[in-house]
C-alpha cells in the first residue's frame, strides 16, 4: 500500500460551529474548508447552519449567504454566476464543479465544500491556478498568420468551423485537470486535460498558417499519442493491492478492459494449471457458474515497449526494397514516410 506523509500543519481540524439565529425550521448544515496561510495554524472545517427558506437554489448562493449574513471572513472566487467564467470551481460533495451551476438540492445530507483538490491553497476555497495558466501560456493559444497586419476577416468554411465544436467551449475552470490523477502526481510535466484540449483547439483551427507550414494541420492533428519508457509496457492497473483487482483483470475480457491487455498472452502458473482449467470447463459444460481467471497480474512479463523508439539505432526497424530509387541506403525515414514508400511499391 502507498504511504503518504502529509506536510506539517496540513491535518484538517474541527473548526467553528455557527448556529442558526433566524429560528428557521428549514436548516441545512454546511461544512466549509477554511485556511489562512498567514495565521500559521492548521486548516479547519467550519460548520454553518443555513436558513434554506431564504436561500436561492445553487451552492454559490449558500456561500454568498454565509459571507453576507454569517461570516464575512470566508474567501472564495466568484464572478459571472452563470457558468461562463469558471471562477467558482470547487469540490462539492466530493465532486469538482462550478458552485454557480450546482443545485444544493442534489446534495444529500450535509453539504461539504472544499477547494479544488491537489492545488496549493491561497486561502479557504481559493486554489492557486498560476501553474495551470503558465501551462496554458506555453501552448500559445492564439491564431498565427503570415500577415503582419490583418486588413480583412479571416474566413473559415462551415465544415472547418464544426471541427472546433467540443473544444472552444472550455472555460478553463480546471475542474477536469484537478480530477486527473496523472495531473496530481506530474503536474509539472503533464499539461493535463484542460490545456491539452486547448492545444487541440488551436492546432485544428484551419485559419492558423503556422500549423500548416509545420505540417501539423492534417486529418489526425491534435491526437494525443502516449509512449512508454524503453523496455516497458503500459498497464491499466489502478489498484494498489492485487487482492482488490476486479474479476475481469484475470480474464480475457475486451469489453471491460481499457484496450488490449498484453498480459493475456501469458498464463498464471497456479490459476492456469491444467487440472484447474479442466475443472472450470467441466463446470461450464454442466451449466454451473465459473470464472476462467487464468491471466496473471504481472505486467513485467511483457517485454518490449509500447511505442517508444529504442535509443540504440541498431535496434530500430528496418525496411528493405529492391527499388534503388526508393530511398538512400544510409537514410533514416520518418515513421510518417513509411506509408508512402509502401504505397509506391504496391502501385508500382
Amino acid at each position: 500500500m502507498v504511504q503518504i506523509n502529509l506536510p506539517k500543519n496540513s491535518e484538517v481540524e474541527k473548526g467553528v460551529y455557527y448556529k442558526d439565529k433566524t429560528g428557521s425550521k428549514n436548516i441545512r448544515k454546511v461544512n466549509v474548508y477554511r485556511w489562512d496561510p498567514s495565521s500559521g495554524e492548521n486548516p479547519r472545517l467550519d460548520s454553518y447552519e443555513v436558513d434554506m427558506d431564504n436561500c436561492p437554489s445553487k451552492v454559490l448562493d449558500i456561500l454568498n449567504k454565509i459571507k453576507n449574513e454569517i461570516d464575512s471572513s470566508l474567501a472564495y472566487r466568484r464572478s459571472c454566476a452563470h457558468g461562463v467564467c469558471g471562477s467558482c470551481a470547487m469540490n462539492m460533495d466530493g465532486k469538482n464543479g462550478l458552485a454557480c451551476t450546482t443545485p444544493h438540492s442534489e446534495i444529500d445530507g450535509d453539504i461539504n465544500i472544499y477547494p479544488l483538490p491537489h492545488l496549493k491553497v491561497k486561502r479557504d476555497l481559493i486554489g492557486d491556478l498560476s501553474g495551470l495558466y503558465k501551462q496554458y501560456e506555453s501552448i500559445e493559444p492564439w491564431l498565427k498568420t503570415n500577415e503582419k497586419v490583418e486588413t480583412t476577416e479571416i474566413l473559415q468554411t462551415k465544415k472547418d468551423r464544426e471541427k472546433l465544436d467540443g473544444a472552444y467551449e472550455c472555460i478553463m475552470c480546471a475542474c477536469c485537470s484537478t480530477s486527473c490523477p496523472s495531473y496530481w502526481w506530474n503536474g509539472d510535466k503533464y499539461l493535463g486535460p484542460a490545456v491539452l484540449l486547448q492545444a487541440y483547439r488551436w492546432i485544428i483551427d484551419s485559419r492558423d498558417n503556422e500549423k500548416k507550414e509545420k505540417g501539423i494541420y492534417r486529418k489526425r492533428a491534435g491526437n494525443l499519442v502516449v509512449t512508454s519508457n524503453e523496455n516497458s509496457w503500459f498497464t491499466y492497473y489502478y489498484w494498489l493491492n492485487d487482492k482488490l483487482a476486479p474479476d475481469f483483470a484475470r480474464c480475457v475480457d475486451i469489453h471491460r478492459k481499457p484496450g488490449y491487455d498484453p498480459v493475456e498472452l501469458f498464463k498464471d502458473q497456479i490459476r492456469g494449471s491444467m487440472p484447474r482449467v479442466m475443472l472450470n470447463l467441466l463446470k461450464k459444460k454442466f451449466g454451473f457458474r465459473m470464472l476462467m481467471d487464468i491471466i496473471p497480474l504481472d505486467a513485467s512479463l511483457v517485454k518490449g515497449s509500447h511505442g517508444c523508439r529504442p535509443k540504440n539505432k541498431e535496434d530500430w526497424p528496418m525496411i528493405i526494397s529492391k527499388k534503388e530509387t526508393a530511398f538512400s541506403a544510409e537514410s533514416t525515414l520518418n515513421s510518417t514516410d513509411v506509408y508512402g514508400v509502401l504505397l509506391s511499391h504496391i502501385l508500382g
